[in-house]
């Protein structure tokens, strides 16, 4: 099984009117429990990146807490990055 760790969301959607949002935040249980999520439009930038992760409650988890280790938050960023570039290359 997989090591414990920290789990986020990361998923998108399409406006008709502004087109594809990224949507970045924590994951399991906790998506539902507090509604702690940032939406930008895409194409990301990595600081647009960034700025998503930040303005979350996932940060500061994600950074790690109580002397825990930090996460790998360059992976998170490229990973919405990549996101991002998926739903524009895709339209429909």
């Amino acid at each position: 099984m997989v090591p414990m760790g920290r789990e986020i969301i990361v998923g998108m959607t399409r406006d008709i009117t502004f087109g594809p949002l990224v949507m970045f935040g924590l994951g399991g249980i906790y998506i539902n429990l507090l509604k702690d999520v940032a939406f930008r439009l895409a194409p990301l930038t990595k600081e647009e990146a960034w700025d998503m992760i930040k303005e979350t409650k996932a940060y500061m988890l994600l950074r790690g807490i109580r002397g825990e280790t930090s996460s790998d938050i360059e992976a998170v960023v490229d990973t919405l990055q990549r996101i991002s570039q998926l739903v524009c290359d895709f339209q429909k």
